[in-house]
């Protein structure tokens, strides 16, 4: 009964791997530029490579029955990691020279990115956060500087800078506020003293200066004033 079982094993082994169709490309140099397999339904099957024309390793991905499946990892020439995207979710991580996260976010191939985007600074820590639809920036952004502290905060339409923004000192003391629309500065601008007080009032006009601006010292005196008509 045992030798009947291993006989079958063994069949079945050999049935499978003579299923199983080698895949294989070549650059003109005679080096491998693509390498996997189908199945005996000539559907790409099991693990892909895919290599620079100097031999290093530039892509690794999975079939199962002819989908793509698992994890895509893409390589630099200089062999170290560049990117992840995780099929399953669409969850992409890039990486920088040092094999240090540089962002992630949601990708899908031939859409680009979707959703909330994060990109970090080299100590890990969180540098801006925006969001995608169809790879074009819609929606809420903030960005940060490379101890922590925010930034600057806002929304953008169409890949333009759109609405409220506000931008910050340290320890989110507020700097400076206003509207934007298609990506310029309009109307009223206010910029603060790290005190709180105000020291600039400024009038913009699609991106240009307009108006009357004034200047006031961190006590709140009035010190100058600039007309743009």
């Amino acid at each position: 009964m045992m030798k009947n079982t291993f006989t079958f094993l063994l069949i079945f082994t050999i049935y499978s791997v003579s299923a199983q169709k080698k895949h294989e490309t070549l650059f003109d140099n005679g080096r491998v530029k693509e390498i996997g397999q189908y199945d005996k339904n000539n559907k790409p099957n099991g693990e892909w490579k895919r290599y620079y024309e100097t031999g290093e390793l530039k892509e690794v991905f999975e079939f199962e029955e002819g989908n793509l499946v698992g994890e895509w990892k893409f390589y630099k020439e200089s062999g170290k990691l560049s990117n992840i995207i995780y099929l399953n979710t669409g969850l992409t991580e890039n990486f920088d020279e040092q094999g240090k996260l540089f962002s992630s976010g949601k990708q899908i191939i031939n859409k680009g990115k979707q959703g909330e985007w994060k990109e970090y600074y080299s100590n890990g820590n969180l540098k801006r956060v925006e969001n995608y639809l169809d790879d074009i920036k819609n929606g809420p952004y903030k960005s940060y500087e490379s101890d922590g502290s925010l930034y600057a905060e806002g929304q953008y339409k169409d890949n333009k800078e759109e609405g409220l923004w506000k931008y910050y000192y340290k320890d989110n003391v507020l700097k400076e506020i206003g509207i934007r629309k298609n990506g310029h500065r309009d109307g009223d601008w206010k910029e603060y003293h790290i005190n709180g007080k105000l020291m600039w009032l400024r009038k913009y006009d699609a991106g240009n200066k307009t108006g009357s601006w004034e200047f006031y010292d961190n006590l709140g005196k009035l010190i100058k004033k600039e007309n743009y008509n």
